[in-house]
């Protein structure tokens, strides 16, 4: 797949708005991967390998069998295409934003819905 996206979080971003319009079963499917991919971080050693891996597990989900046009231009070309549309619209976002507006709320209700983030650890002093 050509190198659409650099940064592992930028690639992110763009699955989660691709993904809004999905199923709750597709998104908990990708949900499992990102999890994956951040526990094992040590494998996953480069924003490369993550981006791979998470473009990989999108094009595996069987909810892209209902949509005639991923089945038509095959479900890679098809993650491409959106993954282009998406990063423009992003992009065109970060520049032209002033203040919260509908692309914010979304990004965030839809890290809040498919991202799992740990809870930090306590510090020692503060263990008894």
């Amino acid at each position: 797949m050509p190198s659409l996206v650099k940064k592992y979080n930028e690639a992110l971003t763009i699955i989660l708005f691709i993904l809004k319009d999905f199923s709750t079963e597709s998104k908990f499917t990708m949900k499992t991967s990102i999890k994956v991919i951040e526990e094992f971080n040590d494998i996953f050693d480069t924003d490369a390998s993550k981006i791979s891996t998470l473009y990989y597990d999108f094009c595996r989900l069987d909810e892209l069998y209902d949509i005639e046009e991923a089945v038509d231009i095959g479900f890679k070309k098809f993650l491409i295409k959106k993954v282009k549309e998406t990063k423009s619209m992003l992009e065109y976002h970060s520049h032209n934003c002033k203040s919260s507006c509908i692309i914010c709320e979304t990004k965030g209700k839809l890290e809040g819905e498919i991202i799992e983030r740990t809870r930090p650890e306590i510090s020692k002093k503060h263990k008894k």
